[in-house]
């Protein structure tokens, strides 16, 4: 008869060590109190017991948490940070790194990702592409192409910081395209001042089909698409200038990448009678061509290039309208 009290009574203990357990935080012997603790209890203290008191940061007050950290400021109030995102800002130096202090809380946004925003950017978070923050005048184009919603998806990668043919630049991959940035003046023809820019679509893919940053460089001006009104009717075309060559476009002839050697040799005159590529650099026979609309540019070994109109010539198929639009009149033809 003593078996069952003995059992009930086991219940009873481990019913306790239970209790024990699920016990206020501040039994672990740190405390919560103030704005901190004020935020740690209406989040349901979902980032676990405290593992320190409040001490001081690097212009705040912290305290850490199994989960995640609180910081708080007179200016920016009390925010978590946690997760995937914490990860990516203790790697940026957490408050004393560029990032500084957080100013939102996580929010969702699109494709089942989140971002939370900080004094010196944003740090963005997906399943498939991780924690990444953007910075800068990069995350200020990022927001003029609209972010993650739009044209360029969530970030991929971090700031990069490359040099290349003795131009020291940074960039940003995303999920549909770059942005980069240098911060230096270089020997660049029309370099754009803010010194930001962006590639995305179907010109980011060609830009990587022709061998991305190594290759290609970094980007000098944005994209520009026009109309082309001619006898063939109305299409679309469009231009952009990178550190080593340019992307032209054609509804009708495709997007290709020129070395800047090739766009040197197109002038007014050549354009006019070639129209638009229809490729890009190829290997033949005697060298290397681009093909055009009404004819080609070959390169002999020597490094020789030819201008080869169709004959009979044909005339081009379109004439820019607007002064807006990137003709391929050498490197300035890619300037508006």
């Amino acid at each position: 008869m003593k078996r069952p009290l003995t059992l009930a009574m086991a219940v009873l203990a481990l019913a306790g060590s239970a209790v024990a357990v699920s016990a206020p935080a501040e039994a672990a012997g740190y405390t919560t109190g103030g704005a901190i603790g004020s935020l740690y209890n209406s989040q349901g203290r979902t980032l676990g017991a405290p593992t320190s008191n409040e001490y001081t940061g690097y212009a705040d007050r912290v305290q850490n948490f199994r989960y995640g950290l609180i910081y708080w400021s007179p200016a920016t109030g009390a925010h978590s940070v946690r997760g995937g995102i914490l990860g990516e800002y203790r790697r940026l130096g957490t408050d004393a790194g560029k990032l500084g202090l957080p100013i939102t809380e996580e929010k969702r946004t699109v494709g089942g990702g989140v971002y939370q925003q900080f004094k010196g950017g944003i740090i963005y978070w997906t399943p498939a592409t991780g924690a990444h923050a953007t910075l800068g005048a990069i995350r200020s184009t990022y927001a003029q192409y609209g972010a993650e919603r739009y044209g360029m998806g969530f970030p991929t990668s971090g700031e990069i910081s490359v040099k290349i043919a003795g131009a020291s630049f940074v960039y940003q991959t995303f999920e549909h395209g770059m942005i980069s940035w240098n911060g230096v003046r270089v020997p660049v023809f029309n370099e754009d001042p803010t010194h930001a820019h962006g590639v995305y679509g179907d010109f980011y893919k060609e830009y990587l089909a022709a061998g991305g940053v190594k290759v290609v460089g970094y980007i000098s001006s944005d994209q520009v698409i026009g109309v082309l009104g001619g006898i063939s009717g109305t299409v679309a075309a469009g231009g952009q200038w990178f550190q080593n060559g340019g992307i032209v476009s054609k509804t009708d002839t495709g997007v290709h990448y020129l070395p800047n050697a090739w766009l040197d040799v197109i002038t007014p005159e050549v354009q006019a009678t070639l129209g638009f590529p229809t490729s890009g650099v190829h290997a033949v026979a005697d060298g290397k061509a681009v093909d055009f609309e009404n004819g080609s540019i070959t390169q002999s070994p020597d490094g020789k290039f030819t201008v080869i109109p169709k004959t009979p010539s044909t005339p081009p198929t379109g004439t820019p309208e607007s002064s807006q639009l990137p003709g391929l009149t050498g490197r300035a033809g890619l300037i508006p």
